[in-house]
């Protein structure tokens, strides 16, 4: 008797049960759960294998909650976050990496730079990140409409 487990699934991890489901209960060949979920057949395999020994949760990632190798460190944030808020605060992310750089010897990416600076609330640039991404997206989307609707103007 197994017990019962609350497991959470995105989207594409349901999608990936179903199919996986399918393929061990002998409806759907791998072949074709492989173009479906964009996978070779040796991958489905090995997916068929763990949901048939695991069940639902022998699908979902093992390093799903973990922390990335390649994270900045806590110590290293730290001090890069007390220069920037001494020193930096109104510089944008690519001047603030170069005399990170230059004044300070501490070589981070400037996205890296960015990251701390919209976590820590330093980053009012509002012509970059998610916002601006929407606002495109929106332009374009009523751009391609307006197109679609008047085609002859």
């Amino acid at each position: 008797m197994r017990q019962n487990t609350k497991v959470t699934f995105a989207m594409r991890d349901l999608d990936r049960l179903k199919c996986i489901h399918a393929v061990v209960d002998g409806d759907l060949k791998p072949i074709r759960a492989a173009d479906r979920l964009g996978l070779t057949t040796r991958q489905v395999r090995r997916l068929a294998r763990r949901y048939a020994a695991a069940g639902p949760v022998g699908l979902i990632s093992k390093r799903f909650g973990r922390p990335s190798n390649n994270r900045t460190d806590d110590d290293l944030a730290d001090a890069v976050i007390r220069i920037l808020r001494s020193t930096y605060a109104d510089f944008g992310p690519t001047l603030a990496t170069e005399k990170l750089r230059t004044q300070h010897g501490i070589d981070l990416a400037k996205e890296t730079v960015r990251q701390l600076q919209i976590a820590t609330g330093l980053s009012n640039d509002f012509c970059s990140g998610a916002f601006a991404r929407q606002v495109q997206s929106n332009t374009s989307i009523s751009r391609r409409l307006v197109f679609t609707l008047h085609p002859f103007r």
